[in-house]
C-alpha cells in the first residue's frame, strides 16, 4: 500500500473529535462561515465530484471534503501565520482567532486527491466563478507578454463560458502522486531570490484516527512540519 504524507491546520475541536476514534468530515453549515467555502461551493463541489471520478468513493451523506497539505516549499516549516485563522460570521460580530492544530497524517494514495495550490488559487478560485484554465502554451504565451494583452484576451473568453465549460478546464489543477518526488520550480521569489515551488493540496473524504501520526499544538514550536511532507519527496508513490 502507498502511503502519502499530509498535514492539515484544523480547528482544536476537530482534533478533539478524531481523538474519540471517530472519522472527522466536513461540516457544511460550518464550512460557509469559517472557510471559503460558501466563496466557490461550486468549485470545491467540483473537487468531490473529480475525486469520484477516480474512484474515492464518496461516503453517503458527505457533502464536502477535507483538505490538507501534500507538498509546500521543502525544509520550510510551518509558522504562527500557518496556524491561526481569523473569522468573521459576517453579520458584523468582531473577528476571532479560532485555536488550530496541525495534523499529521499518513493516508494511503487511493483515498487522496492532489491539486496545484498555484493553479487551483489562480483560476478555479479566483472568483465566485472561478476563471478557465489556459492550456501549457497558453500560459507560456502570457508569461512571456508585457503587455497582459494575451491575458486580458483570456479573461474576455473566460467571462463568456458557461461555469461548465470553465470547469472543463479545471482538470489542469490535478497533479499525479509521483509529483510529489520532485518539487516544481514555479519562478524565482523577489524578495529573496530563491526559486519557489509548486505546493500541492490535498482533499480526502474523511480523517480517521489510523491515519494520524502526531499533532502539532497551537502555540508550540512547529518543527518538523517540513520533514513531515518532505518525505513525500523519497516515499511518495512513483
Amino acid at each position: 500500500m502507498s502511503l502519502i504524507h499530509l498535514l492539515s491546520v484544523q480547528p482544536r475541536t476537530i482534533t478533539e473529535r478524531l481523538r474519540t476514534g471517530r472519522a472527522v468530515r466536513c461540516d457544511p453549515a460550518k464550512a460557509r462561515i469559517e472557510s471559503f467555502a460558501d466563496y466557490a461551493w461550486r468549485q470545491y463541489a467540483w473537487v468531490g465530484e473529480q475525486m469520484e471520478r477516480h474512484g474515492i468513493a464518496r461516503p453517503d451523506g458527505v457533502e464536502l471534503p477535507m483538505w490538507a497539505w501534500a507538498a509546500r516549499e521543502p525544509g520550510v516549516d510551518f509558522d504562527v501565520d500557518d496556524v491561526t485563522t481569523a473569522h468573521s460570521s459576517g453579520d458584523g460580530a468582531p473577528t476571532i482567532e479560532t485555536v488550530e492544530d496541525v495534523l499529521a497524517l499518513e493516508v494511503p494514495e487511493e483515498n487522496v486527491l492532489l491539486t496545484s495550490y498555484d493553479d487551483w488559487s489562480a483560476w478555479p478560485f479566483i472568483s465566485t466563478d472561478g476563471l478557465a484554465m489556459p492550456g501549457p502554451d497558453e500560459l507560456a504565451a502570457m508569461d512571456a507578454d508585457p503587455t497582459d494583452v494575451l491575458l486580458d484576451r483570456w479573461f474576455d473568453r473566460s467571462d463568456a463560458m458557461s461555469f461548465e465549460e470553465r470547469a472543463a478546464t479545471w482538470w489542469r489543477c490535478m497533479r499525479p502522486a509521483s509529483s510529489l518526488r520532485k518539487p516544481v520550480e514555479m519562478g524565482i521569489d523577489s524578495e529573496t531570490g530563491k526559486p519557489y515551488h509548486d505546493w500541492i493540496q490535498a482533499t480526502v473524504w474523511e480523517f480517521r484516527l489510523e491515519w494520524l501520526r502526531r499533532v502539532w499544538k497551537s502555540g508550540e514550536n512547529l518543527a518538523g512540519t517540513a520533514a513531515w511532507l518532505d518525505w513525500n519527496i523519497g516515499n511518495a508513490p512513483a
